[in-house]
């Protein structure tokens, strides 16, 4: 009996033995990524290129599942950014002048992740890039951020009107500014159907002061005769818009293309020279896309504005009424995409 037992407990220490020698599954070791973050270069029409201003960064790293494994902290744009990562296929965003910290945890939530326009200024624009690598070893990896954000520039207003009746009566340019632009945009600024606008059909009355200064120019006062230009330089900012079905006017509001305004005094009336963005381009005239710069190198006048903001069809009346006093008096000796609104 005592044989049996020591052979018994001789083998259950063999498997135990051989239990325990048995090799753990391969994790790979971390490699380390550096992280190089810079704003992609555009043409800039603000003073000092202050629309390539980058403030801070923040580098987020999710793996095959979508699920957030590590990111940096949200820094300044100078700080050296490194990251240790596991090998494998990932997905990298690359945020910057974020309002604050991006907390996401997955791709879903950061995706769901909504900021306003007026989250933007003329100098701070929200930034992004993404990138899907598959990681093998330690390295370098280059961002180019890209706004949310398009901008739009109207470099010149001409006026040259067909009728030459219509030529004594000055035209005054009281305000240039952006109508139906879409409020929200998430981190990858798809030129989709925007949710919500702000400035429908062209009222900016609601705007607050950090939205004007996106996208209204006012208190201008210049003076067109016929034949005169205005070479002063307007930008402005707006998300991208992906409407092509358009719609101008009405009692209540639709998702409609975005529009440049250029409101003016015309006979003793306000009037409005609304233009339809972006411009058309061999043949077709697309969405308002994000990061890109749509330059109106001359604005023509060639008739008088529409009574509505909304509304380029119409034109105000160019008839004055007058009051004339008439006497009998002695004799005496005698004496520059170039847009057209036709």
């Amino acid at each position: 009996m005592k044989k049996i037992l020591f052979v018994f407990a001789a083998v259950s220490a063999l498997c135990a033995c051989t239990k325990d020698s048995q090799p753990t599954a391969f994790e790979p070791e971390p490699v380390t990524l550096k992280l190089n973050v810079e704003p992609a270069g555009t043409k800039a029409y603000v003073t000092e290129n202050a629309d390539l201003a980058l403030d801070k960064v923040q580098v987020m790293v999710f793996n095959n599942r979508g699920d957030l494994e590590t990111t940096t902290d949200y820094v300044s744009s100078g700080s050296q950014l490194a990251l240790n990562v596991i090998p494998g296929t990932k997905t990298l965003w690359a945020l910057g002048n974020l309002p604050a910290k991006c907390t996401a945890t997955d791709l879903d939530e950061l995706l769901m992740n909504e900021y306003n326009l007026t989250n933007n200024t003329t100098t701070k624009l929200i930034m992004s890039d993404c990138q899907e690598l598959t990681i093998t070893q330690s390295g370098t990896i280059q961002f180019h951020l890209k706004r949310l954000a398009c901008k739009v520039v109207l470099e010149k207003i001409i006026r040259n009107f067909e009728e030459t009746a219509y030529s004594e009566i000055p035209l005054y340019v009281k305000k240039v500014y952006l109508s139906n632009v879409a409020n929200l945009s998430n981190l990858a600024a798809e030129a989709g159907i925007p949710s919500s606008f702000c400035v429908q059909m062209g009222v900016i009355g609601n705007l607050n002061a950090a939205g004007k200064a996106l996208l209204v120019d006012e208190n201008l006062n210049s003076t067109l005769m016929d034949g005169d230009s205005d070479a002063t330089v307007h930008t402005f900012y707006a998300y991208p818009n992906g409407v092509t079905d358009d719609e101008f006017g009405g009692t209540s509001f639709d998702a409609r293309r975005t529009r440049l305004i250029v409101e003016c005094e015309y006979n003793g009336k306000t009037c409005y020279y609304p233009i339809t963005l972006p411009g058309i381009k061999d043949g077709s005239r697309g969405v308002l896309e994000r990061n890109k710069v749509y330059r109106i190198t001359e604005l023509i006048l060639k008739r008088p504005g529409s009574p509505k903001a909304d509304v380029p069809g119409e034109e105000v009346s160019s008839v004055q009424s007058c009051t004339f006093t008439i006497q009998v008096d002695n004799w005496s000796t005698g004496h520059s995409y170039t847009e057209t609104f036709n």
